[in-house]
């Protein structure tokens, strides 16, 4: 039986990456089917489904479905119709309607992909199988309890760099000594989080101030992160079919929407036992024009409240046996819904609001019992 890969990309461009991905498709395993849910907005360029059914007609390619806004409302208005109204046409976040097309579409992997990221290789392939498997490589701590990936990366400037969206009361003090060895189990690989070179995903001050340039990923294949927490984001990045199910990008955080949902993952794979593996597939990133001073102030409120949405990451319940989207379910009850009146800022207040209803209806259409 064949593997099957939902690659959910939302671009307001003509995603040309397309063809990349499909000249290292040809000829690689066929024990592996990747199919391309392109998801637009009211911003994409209004020539990008014509390029993308074009594409298709002259390559002979199968595997690639557009869903202009229209398209998403009549697939989505029945039973996800709570999530047609929460997530705005013009934003990011309808990212989350290739995540959910993905899961309609009964795939075991979600690959979370940007138009402006190329592949080098064929590796996205063999990374997207590792998926459910165990763990093997070598694995990655840090004595703070986190790892930071960005670590693993050299720049052309000889600058260090944090992850983008990285806690910031943990940069100062944070030496990049890591102990590097055998993992002490198996454990299940649940996150694929695939390097960059060219652009790294470093935070929109850190462009400002040195512009950094990734040259090099300081290791080959794969490194795995089982016991500590990691930043991760939604680009390149290979997800199981349990974790996109309490997987979800808010519209209120503009450009850490990926990054706190990483936390919540991140912390429930440390509980599940499971692993987050980094490195290969690495990709060139090409990155799209951006204002970096728009992109400083549309990070300026989650940066701040970043280090207490770590903090409540301690409410999440040891509970290893439940599935990802029950502990979420758990762990915002308990933040929003104990007799303990636990005090939080309007931006995480929102973003557990709007993550309950996520888990609300995913629950509700693709679980075995419906949850909030």
């Amino acid at each position: 039986m064949k593997l099957k890969v939902g690659v959910a990309l939302t671009t307001i461009n003509i995603p040309k990456n397309l063809k990349n991905f499909f000249e290292f498709l040809q000829g690689s395993s066929n024990d592996v089917r990747f199919e391309f849910y392109v998801i637009l907005d009211q911003n994409t360029n209004s020539e990008t489904k014509s390029y993308c059914e074009q594409f298709q007609n002259q390559s002979g390619t199968a595997g690639i479905e557009i869903l202009d806004p229209s398209q998403q409302i009549s697939i989505f208005k029945d039973n996800l119709s709570l999530m047609v109204t929460t997530i705005p046409f013009s934003s990011i976040q309808r990212r989350n309607f290739g995540v959910l097309y993905a899961l309609m579409q009964d795939c075991q992997v979600v690959y979370l992909l940007d138009d402006d990221n190329f592949p080098i290789s064929n590796s996205f392939v063999s990374s997207a199988k590792l998926i459910g498997k165990e763990n093997i490589f070598e694995d990655v701590q840090h004595i703070s309890g986190w790892v930071n990936t960005c670590d693993f990366i050299d720049c052309v400037n000889g600058d260090r760099i944090f992850h983008r969206g990285f806690p910031p009361n943990l940069r100062n003090k944070y030496s990049a000594n890591y102990i590097i060895g055998k993992p002490s189990e198996r454990n299940k690989i649940s996150v694929v989080a695939g390097l960059w070179l060219g652009d790294p995903d470093v935070d929109s001050v850190a462009r400002l101030s040195s512009e950094p340039e990734s040259s090099l990923v300081t290791f080959s294949g794969h490194r795995s992160i089982s016991h500590n927490l990691a930043v991760f984001n939604s680009q390149n990045t290979f997800i199981s079919r349990e974790i996109a199910m309490a997987y979800f990008l808010s519209p209120s955080l503009p450009r850490y929407d990926d990054i706190w949902i990483s936390f919540v993952i991140s912390k429930m794979m440390t509980i599940k036992g499971e692993a987050l593996i980094f490195g290969d597939p690495i990709v060139n990133q090409i990155r799209n024009p951006h204002d970096y001073w728009k992109d400083v102030d549309l990070e300026k409120d989650a940066w701040n409240a970043t280090n207490e949405l770590v903090g409540l990451l301690e409410y999440i319940p040891n509970e290893p046996e439940l599935d990802y989207i029950e502990l979420a379910e758990k762990w915002i009850a308990r933040v929003l819904l104990s007799s303990e009146i636990i005090t939080v800022s309007r931006l995480v207040h929102r973003f557990l609001s709007e993550y309950a209803i996520w888990i609300h209806v995913v629950s509700r259409n693709f679980y075995s019992k419906p949850l909030l």
